[in-house]
């Protein structure tokens, strides 16, 4: 936050901020229109964050009669925080809110059959069960707890012919390992939840499974189509005490015939 600017909109012949506008800025103390030397603090809103005070000393509005408020702020640089530090052209960052994915080789695997070890999933098998793991971090200060619509939602398209082929995977348990064994996920008794931010960043990041063709469910989904599927996340969590949904950027998978070579 940058400043803050006090009008008043009375019709009364109040004084308080009504000779001039009364502006308040967060360093210096500055004389507020003739209404004292005023100063704010606590102006850095961190990501994620809610409920943010902003303290304001040295002015005083107390005659009763109603006031504009108007905040002028502009976007902090945000630190990327990956697994190896900050973010290159192999680690991206593609967050709009808290949950976080850092788009890289390794942060978005699959499991497939009895496998335990998961594997990049750039490329999967079409028409085979698969249980994806991505890596999400969070950003905002307050931990997060995923709700049981989360999901990946993917679309084909394939070169050349329309396609009509979309597939949901919700978010599983996460002591789910593959397609043969997904635990139905429990949002109350078991629920995923990303710890807090740091003052420095994500503490660390937290595997998420997906795999369940409808919400708190066992079955497991293929892809049908031998495409490209485009995709991207919808997260649904509460933080802080408040249900928030957010939609993350896409990632795109080959499913094909010939994997693990896919032309």
């Amino acid at each position: 936050m940058t400043r803050v600017y006090i009008f008043n909109l009375s019709t009364s012949g109040s004084t308080q901020c009504s000779a001039g506008v009364c502006i308040v800025d967060p360093v210096s103390p500055v004389n507020c229109a003739g209404n004292g030397n005023c100063v704010f603090a606590n102006a850095n809103v961190q990501v994620g964050e809610n409920n943010h005070n902003i303290y304001v000393t040295g002015l005083t509005i107390n005659d009763g009669s109603g006031h504009k408020v108007v905040l002028s702020y502009y976007p902090w640089p945000v630190n990327i925080f990956g697994p190896s530090g900050a973010s290159n052209s192999n680690d991206t960052d593609i967050a709009p809110g808290p949950p976080d994915i850092k788009l890289s080789v390794n942060s978005f695997n699959f499991t497939q059959g009895t496998q335990t070890i998961s594997q990049p999933a750039w490329n999967i098998p079409h028409r085979v069960n698969v249980v994806f793991w991505i890596k999400v971090y969070n950003n905002g200060l307050y931990p997060i707890a995923l709700s049981k619509y989360t999901n990946l939602n993917l679309f084909c398209e394939a070169p050349g012919k329309d396609c009509q082929d979309t597939q949901t995977y919700f978010v599983s348990d996460n002591h789910t390992i593959n397609p043969s064994t997904i635990i139905a996920y429990d949002e109350v008794n078991r629920p995923v939840v990303l710890p807090a931010a740091g003052p420095n960043g994500p503490t660390g990041f937290t595997i998420v499974k997906f795999g369940a063709f409808k919400p708190a469910n066992t079955t497991a989904e293929a892809l049908a189509e031998a495409t490209p599927y485009p995709f991207f996340m919808m997260f649904f969590f509460k933080v802080n005490g408040l249900i928030v949904g957010q939609t993350l950027n896409f990632f795109a998978v080959r499913a094909c015939t010939t994997y693990p070579s896919c032309p």
